[in-house]
């Protein structure tokens, strides 16, 4: 214990400016207290100094370029200095930083590497844990096809090559190397492209190889009927296969026709299928033996007609074509656990059992989102349905018969007794005539989005009624009036009831998105109308042609 009341003096006379260097060197937290003789500033004083006059030993020595080589090595390492060698560092840094302010600086660029490669060394980054950098690593996905065929759709152009993640990490450093190799998570996702797997299996078949026994997620892409790619891919495949829980598909029919490895742990299945000119002749029945099949997504293919699917568990099916009541129906007695569904009728749809038979009636209670048409739910019941998206069967259909389908809505809810969150009504023509049929049902009370396509001014009326959907929050609107290039049924011939539908919502409504196809560019005129809606606090979006944002720009 210090006694000597001299020395204390002393002490407590330097304590401040002693605290502010050894806070600023090695960022310590030491208490502002008005006397150092106090238990934990004993503590700081035993410590502490310690740094401070390694430190200033340091400091002592001159600068010299000799240390360059070690601090390289240092740098390749990721090698976190000691004390003594932070230091070293920190008076190179103030001695190099302070030369480069002199406008007669010798060396310059010399000397500017010195300092830059000495505050690389000092960054916090640098002292983050190895789990931290491969957290880091993941949140930076491999680049993807696109998961949704458009009129846009591409594929990438260039091949697997090492500009893509994750190769381009282990060009960094030497410890970004070493991390990324011995990480088989960052080797899960793997592309393939026919048109460059001559040239790049080699890639390929490392990543494969540095993926360890991880589960895999495979894209493949051919768009041509080439034996030698096809051997290629194929023999890529069977080896990636028992791994694979994710397989996105892009091929022509023929080859999947011919496709025979099993994908026994599969759990996400896209399938983009090139039909033309030869179609699927043959039901597919690769995939039955896939039993954790969980999300499926097909680009107008029919289940089970081309596509044969293990039901059991099931969660999500979109974009498949269904031909009658029956397919539909083996895909909901099938698939229990069954909560999306986009199943599209097609022109031949029947809702009738074949040979005079009633349909057979079905109730599911898992669905939650059904994206059809009006024909499909004449035999249904669905309770737990939450989102419903209804478009036209076939437009080429009499418009009496169409008509008449849209008749089965009321009847559905009816029946199903569901609460609805979300509502899209997309036939041309026909919604003034549908929502007085549907607007006393009980389903619409919970109703919080709304879609529609508005074809009359009888529309905007009904929608300004406030008792009927009174929790709607997003509402959107497309044009179905047949207008001029450039102008739009919203603030043209259907102005007044459109204004008056959107006052009467707007303590509500937080969202309103409007949709023409024959505006290409806003008018200022227009824009001042749609600013006029925002100024209520209303969220508008417009969209042109191709569902392209025009407002806001």
């Amino acid at each position: 214990m210090i006694i000597d009341a001299d020395v204390i003096s002393d002490l407590n006379h330097s304590y401040h400016s002693c605290r502010a260097t050894i806070s600023l060197t090695f960022d310590a937290d030491i208490s502002d207290s008005p006397s150092i003789y106090t238990a934990s500033n004993t503590v700081h004083l035993v410590t502490y100094p310690v740094k401070l006059l390694t430190f200033l030993y340091a400091m002592e020595q001159p600068y010299t370029d000799a240390y360059e080589f070690q601090i390289y090595t240092y740098l390749r390492s990721n090698y976190i200095p000691t004390d003594e060698e932070g230091a070293r560092v920190l008076s190179d840094v103030t001695f190099l930083t302070r030369e480069l302010t002199n406008t007669n600086c010798l060396d310059r660029e010399k000397k500017k590497t010195a300092l830059d490669i000495r505050q690389s060394l000092t960054v916090p980054i640098r002292r983050l844990p190895v789990e931290i950098f491969l957290e880091i690593f993941s949140l930076l996905p491999p680049e993807q096809p696109p998961s949704v065929r458009q009129s846009s759709y591409t594929l990438p152009s260039r091949p697997f090559n090492t500009l893509e993640m994750p190769w381009v990490l282990s060009h960094v450093s030497s410890f970004w190397r070493s991390t990324v190799l011995t990480s088989p998570s960052l080797w899960t996702h793997i592309y393939i492209a026919s048109n460059y797997v001559k040239h790049g299996q080699f890639l390929v078949h490392t990543a494969l190889t540095r993926s360890q026994d991880y589960p895999l997620h495979l894209c493949i892409h051919m768009d041509s009927d080439d034996s030698e790619c096809e051997e290629i891919v194929m023999g890529i495949l069977s080896l990636a296969a028992p791994r694979c829980i994710s397989l996105r598909l892009d091929i022509p029919a023929p080859i999947l026709i011919r496709l025979s490895c099993l994908f026994p742990l599969l759990q996400q299945l896209e399938l983009h299928v090139e039909m033309f000119p030869v179609g699927l002749s043959t039901s597919v029945a690769v995939f039955m033996q896939s039993t954790q099949l969980q999300s499926v997504r097909f680009m107008e293919i029919r289940v089970p007609d081309q596509i044969e699917l293990p039901f059991a568990a099931l969660r999500d099916l979109s974009q498949v074509f269904v031909d009658s009541h029956d397919e539909l129906a083996a895909i909901l007695k099938g698939a229990n656990d069954l909560t999306s569904l986009e199943a599209w009728p097609s022109g031949v749809y029947s809702s009738n059992s074949p040979f005079g038979f009633p349909a057979e009636k079905i109730t599911h209670n898992k669905l939650a989102y059904l994206d059809t048409g009006f024909s499909t739910l004449e035999h249904l019941t669905l309770p737990a349905l939450e989102e419903l998206i209804l478009d036209e069967d076939d437009p080429d259909v009499d418009s009496e018969i169409i008509e008449e389908k849209t008749l089965v809505l009321p009847y559905f809810l009816d029946r199903s007794k569901c609460r609805l969150r979300r509502l899209g009504l997309m036939g041309y023509g026909r919604v003034a005539k549908i929502l007085p049929l549907i607007f006393c049902s009980p389903s619409l009370m919970t109703l919080t989005q709304l879609e529609i396509c508005a074809e009359s001014v009888v529309v905007y009326g009904l929608l300004g009624d406030t008792r009927v959907m009174p929790h709607l929050r997003e509402l959107s609107i497309r044009d179905g009036f047949e207008t001029e290039d450039g102008e739009t049924s919203f603030f043209g011939e259907c102005e007044e009831a459109f204004r008056a539908m959107v006052a009467a919502r707007r303590d509500r409504l937080i969202r309103l998105t409007l949709t023409s196809l024959e505006v290409k560019m806003l008018s200022p005129d227009l824009v001042e109308r749609i600013t006029q809606i925002t100024e209520d606090g209303i969220d508008v979006t417009f969209l042109g042609p191709g569902l392209y944002p025009l407002y806001p720009s």
